[in-house]
Formats: C-alpha cells, structure tokens, sequence
C-alpha cells in the first residue's frame, strides 16, 4: 500500500454502498496497522446516485472527500443517447456540484472525450469551473495540464487577490465590513474568496 492515500469507487449509489466500502477499507486499515488514512472519491454515474448523495456524503463523513460524476454511465442509466453537448448534461452537472458543495466535497466533472480537441476541452472546463465545479477527470495525458492550468488562477488573478485582500484587511481593522474597490461595493464574502485564491498559490 506504498503510495496510496485512497481509492476512487464507482458505482456508488446509496448509504448502503458507503457503509460496504467503508467496511472494507477499515477491514485493510486493521490488517496494516496504519489507522484510518485512507480516502475515497465516489462516483456518481446513475440517477439513483445523484438523487441520494445527501446520504451519500453524510455516510461518508471522515473518509469520502469528493465525488465525481460519471455522464455517460448516467445517461446510459436514464436512457438518455448522449449527443456530447453542454445542454444534455446542465441540470445534472448543476445538480452533483451543488450538493458537493453543500457536503464541503470536491466535485470532478466527466471527463472530456474528445482528447484531440484542446480548444473544445479549454471552453468544456470555463463551462464548468462557471457552474461551480472543482476538477476534472482526465482521459488522455495531453488533458493533464490544460486541465492544471484551467484550476490555477492566472498572474492577473493573483495580483488581484493579493491587493484586494491586504485593502481589506486594513478596513477591517479600521472596523469596515465592506468597501468600495475598482468601483465596486465589496464585502466579507468576495474577500473570502480572494483567500481561497492566495491559498491555492501558497500565499496563505
């Protein structure tokens, strides 16, 4: 088990499934002696999944740290033909990051299947990073960095964060819970994300 810190598990698709796998895991935990490291991604690929991930992610609580939707086994499951545009899978891709981030959970989108068309994967991952999503499955190793960079902010956005967030910081001091910035009204939550973005890079 050198190396590995979880599993990523398909087919997910209730707390009964949470509870079977988490069996398991602890079972292979004992027989290390290593305490409880292990994580895992679920997969949610069929409707009853997307339906019940409330249960999913509260059974998981403390070993389930994402999960990753699976469009063409869910369509397959709702009888849905894939037509591998945007509009197909909206509501369902809408659906699975909401309630991941309802649970404190990573979302992974589908992957992107086309892995010869850059430029379709590039505007695949500013649809989804725009709806809410946190990842994105790989499907071929040209995908990797394209994917990488989609998830890094860019120099602009650092440059942002970092003076945006030491203008709020000394209004906060000064006992403001809002100011005026580049001509926009700004307050306690558009500073929360500002941190999140100089975490991302190590400046926080």
């Amino acid at each position: 088990m050198k190396n590995v810190d979880g599993f990523c598990i398909p087919k997910v698709n209730n707390k009964e499934d949470v509870q079977e796998i988490e069996d398991a895991i602890t079972k292979l935990e004992e027989r290390l002696g290593a305490g409880r490291f292990l994580k895992v991604i679920v997969q949610i690929e069929t409707t009853e999944a997307l339906n019940k991930m409330d249960e999913i992610f509260i059974a998981g609580k403390g070993r389930v740290i994402a999960g990753a939707f699976g469009a063409d086994d869910f369509l397959t499951d709702f009888g849905i033909q894939r037509k591998h545009n945007i509009e197909e899978l909206d509501f369902y891709r809408r659906t699975f990051a909401l309630k991941c981030a309802a649970h404190k959970m990573v979302s992974i989108d589908t992957p992107y299947v086309k892995h010869k068309d850059p430029e379709g994967l590039k505007n695949e991952l500013e649809y989804i990073k725009g709806i809410g999503m946190n990842a994105k499955f790989a499907i071929h190793p040209l995908q990797i960095d394209i994917i990488d960079q989609a998830f890094k902010p860019n120099e602009d956005q650092i440059i942002f964060a970092v003076e945006f967030v030491k203008v709020f910081e000394k209004a906060m001091a000064e006992g403001k819970a809002a100011i005026v910035y580049e001509n926009k009204m700004c307050d306690v939550p558009v500073y929360k994300r500002m941190v999140e973005v100089l975490k991302q890079v190590g400046l926080r």
